[in-house]
């Protein structure tokens, strides 16, 4: 089956989903293309606008039952899930319908933003890595799907993990770089003794270019809260560091974060650390097909200004 024949069929699904579970006709139908792991659209449907979500394995979206009632608990502003169902009885997908919060991914917008915004933005994101500070892990770390214990038993070992995981993509797509390698992992090394001493800390990881939603200016909610992470969150604003960096209005952003995050020179070079170490994980995804959103072709023109600029951020830590 052929990408356009698979794309309508799914369209196909989400219309008999709505009809369905909550005896909707669907009057407008829109792929979100941010994303790797489940297929999401934005549906208007019997004068209501909503999300919905699919995946073929559940475990994506179980998370979101638990996070979502949790960031709310601590006044963070989230969608309503308003189905979910992972029966798979009627339909060969897990799926949820849920709210839609108006607005749109900060990554889009960033740049029509100004200081004041973008300072103001910086504010309310930070406010909330504080709040799910307060929550309590179990002293495990890594990256959880809802439930109460992480994969493992240091943050260094979470780390290793994302280093071997992206060797095998390199592996899997042809793009494998021995040279760089080598020097991520020598990096890795050196910020051991650091890594090793990491507390277990509740954050959500996954918010640099995607799931801040902005509306007139203005933050507005989280979204795709499937799961968090136990452990350090320097890394999210790692994950900052990468999407942002060629924006003058980015680098603003960042600069405003770390501020409100009160980070002196140290903690700001463990920040470009994590941005290295995410360079070199995005770029082992060129050549992954994890949904509709991507493709297992390489990008070479992609993965070229991915090497250009993991050596950036190499170089940069290196001073």
């Amino acid at each position: 089956m052929n990408e356009s024949r698979e794309s309508v069929s799914i369209e196909k699904t989400v219309k008999d989903i709505l009809y369905v579970s909550m005896e909707l006709s669907v009057d407008r139908i829109e792929r979100m293309k941010m994303g790797l792991c489940n297929e999401v659209f934005a549906v208007s449907a019997g004068g209501r606008d909503l999300i919905v979500r699919l995946n073929i394995d559940g475990k994506f979206m179980k998370g979101s039952e638990k996070y979502i009632p949790l960031f709310r608990s601590k006044g963070i502003k989230v969608p309503d899930i308003l189905v979910s169902d992972c029966s798979k009885v009627h339909f060969p997908y897990c799926y949820q319908i849920l709210t839609r919060i108006d607005g749109d991914d900060l990554g889009n917008v960033i740049d029509s933003l100004n200081e004041k915004d973008l300072k103001a933005i910086a504010h309310e994101i930070v406010g909330m890595f504080k709040k799910l500070a307060t929550v309590k892990t179990d002293g495990s770390f890594g990256y959880v799907e809802g439930q109460d214990h992480a994969p493992h038993k240091r943050w260094l070992d979470a780390i290793d993990e994302i280093y071997e995981t992206s060797l095998q993509r390199g592996e899997q797509a042809g793009t494998f770089d021995k040279d760089l390698n080598a020097r991520m992992r020598s990096i890795i090394d050196s910020f051991k003794e650091y890594l090793e001493g990491i507390p277990s800390v509740f954050y959500y990881d996954d918010i640099a270019s995607k799931n801040v939603m902005i509306y007139k200016g203005q933050f507005n909610g989280l979204v795709d809260l499937d799961g968090v992470t136990f452990g350090d969150p320097l890394e999210s604003v790692g994950r900052m560091k990468v999407c942002f960096y060629d924006s003058e209005e980015g680098r603003i952003y960042l600069e405003a974060v770390q501020n409100e995050f009160s980070l002196d020179q140290s903690a700001r070079k463990v920040v470009t650390f994590y941005a290295v170490l995410h360079q070199f994980s995005w770029m082992y995804e060129n050549g992954i097909q994890f949904n509709q959103n991507t493709s297992a072709q390489v990008d070479q023109e992609k993965l070229e200004q991915e090497r250009r600029a993991l050596v950036a951020f190499m170089q940069e830590l290196e001073q």
